[in-house]
């Protein structure tokens, strides 16, 4: 007799989900239980073979086993959580359609269903299962839900305090430090450096090419700066007469 009825909010698992795992599974099919010409019947899961299981892991604080009744029906043996085991038959003098063969109240939390089918040639099957879900409350850490805990978290001088809030992680050296391998620094120093010398030598050579190109006439002789007439005093053949009249001209004051 059930103790506990299943409500809107639990949760139902038909036997064809994924969540659902039978043991050997070439040993299971699907059937159809209480099929008729007036009923569509009900699809189930069904095996004649001894040892074979089904397992289904959940969280939640009650579950509820539903398959059919029928003369040639054996006995299972259902534990939870791989506890002692108890033994359920579905047996019945005639065929009765899917119904609740079983269900338990259960200490919140996770748990594991296991049913195994005890007598050869003698099946058990399994329509669906239905469990109650934990509240929303019961998911969440005691930590954080602690009215206490979060008391402290809010006035907590650590996570108040200005000191706490720049933490050392902002500072540009410190992750530079801790996030830069130190082969990774010693490149970019000695990039920097090479780039330096680099703009040396650039600005060097655009400053030689402002000063222009070397004039030649800028540098002369001191016999460029002689006066001409000096010059034509000594050529081949001795000096001109009108060479010689001009200079004792220039020598003797008339």
């Amino acid at each position: 007799m059930m103790t506990v009825e299943p409500n809107n909010g639990d949760i139902h698992v038909d036997y064809d989900s994924p969540s659902i795992l039978y043991s050997p599974p070439q040993e299971w099919r699907h059937s159809i239980s209480g099929k008729d010409a007036s009923s569509p019947g009900t699809p189930i899961e069904i095996t004649y073979n001894v040892s074979a299981s089904v397992q289904f892991n959940f969280t939640g604080s009650h579950i509820w086993y539903y398959g059919d009744f029928h003369t040639d029906h054996g006995n299972c043996s259902i534990a939870i959580d791989y506890g002692d085991p108890v033994m359920v038959s579905t047996r019945y003098k005639y065929w009765l359609p899917v119904q609740n063969i079983w269900d338990t109240d259960l200490t919140p939390g996770p748990h594991s269903l296991m049913i195994v089918n005890m007598n050869d040639q003698a099946p058990v099957t399994l329509a669906y299962l239905i469990y109650r879900p934990l509240p929303a409350t019961e998911h969440t850490s005691p930590a954080a839900s602690s009215p206490t805990a979060n008391l402290l978290t809010a006035n907590s001088p650590t996570a108040s305090s200005p000191t706490a809030s720049s933490s050392p992680a902002s500072s540009p050296t410190t992750s530079l430090s801790q996030g830069m391998p130190v082969a990774t620094v010693v490149g970019l120093v000695l990039g920097l450096v090479a780039a330096t010398i680099c703009a040396v030598l650039i600005v060097g050579i655009l400053v030689k090419r402002a000063r222009g190109p070397i004039d030649a006439k800028k540098w002369t002789t001191r016999a460029d700066h002689e006066p001409r007439w000096e010059k034509s005093l000594y050529r081949a053949g001795g000096p001109r007469k009108n060479s010689v009249s001009t200079l004792s001209h220039i020598q003797s004051p008339a």
